[in-house]
């Protein structure tokens, strides 16, 4: 029996334990159990926040991961239809918009005063890359900095590398049809 007690003892707190909500241990971290964001598109993560491009409201909000607060990085209407954002291992803001070929970036060391309005957006948006795509929906960043974006209407996921200039469908993906 001295054997089998820490076995039980184990089995009865695994049980416990199970059966509690898990909006207890997101309460213990101080993160909300939802949080509501107007027609969210794109959301990236760095350092600590959680980025999303709000379509309808024209804007990029961050949330804290450590306490829940949503704060604004660019004022609503500042950008219109925002679809996809990035940030890159520098702190840089990348942003697309619904129907355009650009991908935009704010640099970093712009985004100390927040949230950032239209004519900052405006005078500190610089063109990181403009082709060929109509529809931009997705971006990320893999750790060594290279872009990846994806196409609605060719349906495709395409690789900009850091030193490249045009981006290229991506050989390592397997790019089906959605």
């Amino acid at each position: 029996m001295q054997g089998k007690k820490p076995l039980l003892i184990f089995m009865i707190l695994s049980l416990l334990f199970s059966m509690l909500p898990l909006s207890t241990a997101s309460a213990a971290t101080g993160m909300p159990d939802s949080i509501t964001i107007s027609d969210p598109r794109g959301m990236a993560y760095f350092d600590g926040y959680i980025y999303v491009a709000q379509r309808s409201q024209g804007k990029i909000s961050r949330i804290s991961t450590a306490t829940g607060q949503v704060s604004d990085v660019v004022s609503a209407g500042a950008i219109n239809s925002a679809m996809a954002v990035a940030v890159n291992s520098n702190g840089d803001l990348f942003y697309t918009r619904d129907s355009d070929q650009t991908v935009h970036k704010i640099p970093a060391a712009s985004l100390t005063n927040l949230p950032l309005s239209a004519a900052q957006v405006s005078d500190l948006s610089q063109s990181y890359f403009t082709g060929s795509l109509n529809y931009i929906y997705g971006l990320a960043f893999d750790t060594n900095d290279n872009l990846y974006l994806t196409d609605y209407t060719s349906k495709g996921i395409y690789e900009r590398p850091k030193a490249k200039r045009t981006p290229y469908r991506s050989s390592r993906m397997r790019l089906s049809p959605f």
